[in-house]
C-alpha cells in the first residue's frame, strides 16, 4: 500500500466511500462532548468497538472535540485528527465520563500485522488519549506532519499496558515534538517503545516502564528520531537502543 493519504479521509467523512465492513465514519464536525456509545454520532449507525474495527474520527471540526467511551472499546485502527487544520487546529480527546474508569484496547485481530493509530497531516491540532490504553497486537503510530506549521500532536495522558507488545511511531515532521507521554502516564509491564519517526518523543515527568525504548531512525539532526527527557523519564526502563535506519518514512 502507498502513503496515506488526506483524500482517503475526505471520501471516508464525507460519503462513506472506502468504509468496509467493520469500519465507522463519525458524523459530528461541530465539536462538543460526546458519547462513543451513541449509534446516531455515527454515519453507520453502528458504534465501531470489535477487534479489527477501523473507527474514521476525522471530520473538519468547527471546534474542540472530546469523546467519551463510555464502555469498554476495541479498534483495530484509529483514524484520528481534524482533517483541515492548516486555519484552525481543533484538537480531538479521548476520556472517560467522570467517575467511570473504561479503556482502549487495540487488537489488529491478525498474527503479525500492528493494530494502526494514525493522525492527520495539517496543522497543529492535539489528539490526547485520555483514557487508559491497552494493545492486543503490536501498534503502528503513524504522527504525520511535514513541517513546523504541519505536525499533528498525539499525548499519552492515561496508562499504557503494552502486554509484551511494541509501539513504533513513524513518519512525523523533522526537529519536532510530536508525541508525548505525560506525566500520570504509567507504562507498568513488559514491552517496547520504538521511535524510528522523523520527530521527536517527549517525556514529561517519571514515569515507570520496566521495557526498552529504541531509537531507530536517521541520526542526523536535533530532535529527529530521539526520546526527549523533560524534568523527568521512565524510570525502570530495561534498556535505551539506538539503531539508526535509512528513512524516518513509513509506507502504511
Amino acid at each position: 500500500m502507498g502513503l496515506l493519504r488526506v483524500g482517503k479521509w475526505a471520501a471516508a467523512v464525507c460519503l462513506g466511500v472506502g468504509a468496509q465492513a467493520g469500519d465507522a465514519v463519525w458524523g459530528k464536525a461541530s465539536g462538543g462532548t460526546y458519547d462513543w456509545t451513541n449509534t446516531a454520532n455515527w454515519v453507520s449507525g453502528s458504534v465501531p468497538n470489535g477487534v479489527g474495527w477501523k473507527a474514521f474520527v476525522t471530520n473538519d471540526l468547527s471546534n474542540t472535540l472530546t469523546l467519551q467511551l463510555r464502555q469498554n472499546v476495541t479498534l483495530g485502527a484509529l483514524f484520528v485528527g481534524d482533517a483541515v487544520a492548516s486555519g484552525n487546529n481543533y484538537g480531538i480527546t479521548l476520556n472517560n465520563k467522570s467517575p467511570e474508569a473504561y479503556a482502549m484496547t487495540f487488537d489488529s485481530g491478525s498474527a503479525g500485522s500492528p493494530a494502526r493509530l494514525v493522525l492527520g497531516s495539517s496543522g497543529t491540532p492535539t489528539v490526547t488519549l485520555g483514557a487508559a490504553l491497552a494493545l492486543q497486537s503490536d501498534l503502528l503510530a503513524d504522527v504525520g506532519g511535514a513541517d513546523a506549521n504541519n505536525r499533528p500532536i498525539l499525548k499519552f495522558a492515561n496508562n499504557l499496558s503494552l502486554n509484551g507488545h511494541t509501539v513504533v511511531v513513524t513518519n512525523g515532521a523533522p526537529g519536532q515534538i510530536q508525541v508525548t507521554f505525560d506525566t500520570g502516564c504509567a507504562i507498568p509491564d513488559s514491552g517496547t517503545l520504538v521511535n524510528q519517526s522523523c520527530c521527536a518523543v517527549s517525556v514529561n515527568g517519571l514515569n515507570p516502564f520496566p521495557g526498552r525504548l529504541v531509537a531507530n531512525g536517521r541520526a542526523a539532526g536535533n530532535n529527529v528520531n530521539t526520546f526527549t527527557f523533560i524534568l523527568g523519564g521512565f524510570t525502570n526502563a530495561a534498556e535505551l537502543v539506538e539503531i539508526g535506519r535509512a528513512s524516518c518514512r513509513e509506507r502504511v
